[in-house]
């Protein structure tokens, strides 16, 4: 039974290329096309259908890309899935501070006290070494 399939499946493969052929004005086998002359008619029949759909009525064909809006778009589009990352890294953060802070004041409440002071503190202890650096560099002017 495969064999007369394949030989079937090789018979209409030698068919269609032959059609191919005469086709583009190539060398053919008449005697191939003539002996199944209703599959090879067939066949011409699909390739004018095929050709008639795939052919572009028209030469000139109006196409206005506008390249820069498509580069922005692409950029808009990388930006907002490195949003979606660096929101999902701050989410993920937040929440294991959160956890580690309710951890430590379950264990020592004077942890979070100590913690709170240093958030606090250190903005106010920072601000006159800012206040220096503003007033050593000078106006620029």
């Amino acid at each position: 039974m495969k064999k007369k399939k394949k030989n079937n499946t090789a018979r209409k493969t030698s068919i269609e290329n032959n059609v191919i052929d005469k086709y583009y004005n190539e060398d053919y086998n008449n005697e191939i096309l003539e002996e199944n002359l209703e599959e090879s008619l067939e066949f011409e029949k699909r390739l004018h259908v095929m050709e008639d759909k795939l052919e572009i009525k028209e030469d000139n064909l109006d196409l206005e890309v506008n390249i820069l809006e498509n580069i922005v778009k692409a950029e808009k589009i990388v930006l907002r899935k490195k949003e979606r990352s660096e929101i999902f890294y701050f989410l993920i953060s937040s929440i294991l501070l959160f956890a580690l802070i309710t951890i430590t004041s379950i264990i020592n409440p004077n942890f979070v006290k100590v913690y709170l002071f240093i958030a606090v503190a250190s903005p106010i202890a920072l601000l006159p070494i800012a206040f220096k650096s503003i007033k050593g560099r000078g106006s620029y002017e």
